[in-house]
C-alpha cells in the first residue's frame, strides 16, 4: 500500500488499546514476502498467544454499517456483552463499550508501547503495543466502565459472576442508556454523565429463572439428487456439501426456539431453495440415561 495509507493505519492502531505490531517496509510490497516466504517477525509476534473466554474486561467497537443481516452477520455482541443497540440513527456511527466486571477476580493486562527496527528480510521499522504483565483485580461484586453511543445493552450475569447478591455499578455514558443483566435486573442511565449505585439482589423468581447455556450440533438435511451451493443460517453461511454446524442458544430464556436452515441447491441445472426447520426447548431437564 502507499506509504501515506500505511502511516494513517499506524496512527489508527496507536489510537486504540489493541495489542499490535505495525511493520513498515519502505523498500518492499506484498509480493516481496510471498516470494521470500519469510515470516519470522510475524511468527514471533503470535507465539504464545492463547484463546481467552469471558475476560473480566471487554472493550468492543461496532457499527451497523459493518452488519449484513441477510447473511446473519450482526456485530452486536462480544463475550458477555450482547444486544448492543446504538443511540444515533447514523449507521456509520460507532458504538463503543468498555466494561469491567470485578466479581470473578482475575486480572487485566499491562501494556507497553515502543518502536523497533531491523534489516531482515528487508529493512523495516515498527511501532508496537505489547503485554508486559498483568494487574490483579480485587474481587468485589461490581461492574464499571464507559459507554459511547449505546442506547441499550445486555450483560450475562452468570459469565460476569454477578448473578448472586447486590451489584455495585459505576458507568460513564455520553447519553441515555439502559443496561440489563440477564437475570432480569436493569439500570436506566437517564442522560450523559457518570452514574453509580447498587442494584438489589435478584428476586427469587429471577434467581430461579433459567438462562440457556446450550449449544447444538445441527445436521442439515440435504435434498437427494442436488448439488448444494450454500447452507445459510442466521449466524453463519456454509459453502459446499458441509452438513453439520453448531448453533448457540446461549443466553436465551426458558422456552421454545425455532431454528431454520436454508439450503440453496441446484437440481438438474435449476436453482432451488429448501428450508429445514427444527424446534428446540431451552432449559429443559436433561434426560437420565439408564444403566
Amino acid at each position: 500500500m502507499h506509504v501515506n495509507t500505511a502511516a494513517a493505519m499506524d496512527r489508527a492502531f496507536q489510537a486504540t488499546d489493541d495489542v499490535f505490531t505495525f511493520y513498515l517496509h519502505p523498500v518492499a510490497e506484498h509480493l516481496t514476502f510471498a516470494a521470500l516466504d519469510q515470516w519470522t517477525k510475524e511468527a514471533a509476534d503470535t507465539k504464545g498467544l492463547t484463546l481467552v473466554h469471558d475476560p473480566p474486561r471487554v472493550t468492543f467497537r461496532t457499527a451497523r454499517f459493518l452488519d449484513d443481516p441477510a447473511e446473519g452477520i450482526v456485530h452486536d455482541h462480544a463475550y458477555w456483552v450482547s444486544q448492543i443497540r446504538g443511540r444515533l440513527k447514523d449507521d456509520k456511527a460507532f458504538e463503543d463499550v468498555d466494561l469491567t466486571t470485578f466479581a470473578c477476580g482475575g486480572s487485566v493486562p499491562v501494556f507497553t508501547t515502543g518502536h523497533g527496527a531491523g534489516p531482515d528480510p528487508v529493512p523495516w521499522a515498527s511501532d508496537f503495543r505489547k503485554v508486559t504483565g498483568s494487574r490483579p483485580l480485587p474481587r468485589r461484586a461490581a461492574l464499571e466502565g464507559t459507554l459511547k453511543n449505546v442506547a441499550s445493552l445486555s450483560v450475562d450475569s452468570g459469565a460476569t459472576c454477578l448473578d448472586d447478591g447486590p451489584v455495585a455499578y459505576k458507568v460513564t455514558t455520553d447519553g441515555p442508556t439502559t443496561l440489563t443483566l440477564s437475570d432480569g435486573r436493569s439500570v436506566d442511565l437517564p442522560a450523559a454523565g457518570t452514574f453509580s449505585g447498587t442494584l438489589a439482589p435478584p428476586t427469587l423468581s429471577a434467581t430461579r429463572s433459567c438462562v440457556s447455556r446450550r449449544s447444538i450440533r445441527l445436521h442439515v438435511r440435504r435434498p437427494r439428487g442436488v448439488r448444494v451451493r450454500t447452507i445459510s443460517r442466521r449466524v453463519q453461511r456454509l459453502r459446499g456439501n458441509r452438513r453439520v454446524t453448531t448453533v448457540s442458544l446461549r443466553g436465551l430464556p426458558r422456552g421454545t426456539v425455532k431454528v431454520t436452515a436454508v439450503v440453496h441447491a441446484v437440481r438438474h441445472g435449476r436453482a432451488i431453495t429448501v428450508r429445514d426447520a427444527r424446534t428446540y426447548r431451552t432449559c429443559a431437564p436433561r434426560r437420565r440415561h439408564r444403566r
